[in-house]
């Protein structure tokens, strides 16, 4: 029943102009929103949009080539490691 929803509801968000690209990008904001519309008083739990923000990013690049918010780190995929990515 719920592979059913997803299906379409992706569709109808197709229809209303949403790239296939930004489906899950638009669904999160709707989700968001009727979570506030619930319970207007409760912040949720599973907002990260303090986390992402530019001014979070540490860019180690020149030195390490890192960019790092908080504990996660990225990082270029070393050669050795192809194998192992594809």
């Amino acid at each position: 029943m719920l592979k059913l929803f997803a299906r379409r509801f992706s569709k109808e968000l197709i229809k209303c102009g949403v790239n296939k690209p930004e489906i899950l990008t638009v669904a999160e904001h709707l989700l968001d929103n009727v979570a506030l519309r619930s319970n207007p008083n409760q912040i949720p739990l599973d907002s990260h949009d303090h986390l992402f923000r530019t001014s979070n990013i540490e860019n180690d690049w020149e030195k390490s080539q890192t960019l790092s918010i908080d504990e996660i780190s990225l990082s270029p995929i070393l050669e050795s490691d192809y194998s192992t990515v594809t």
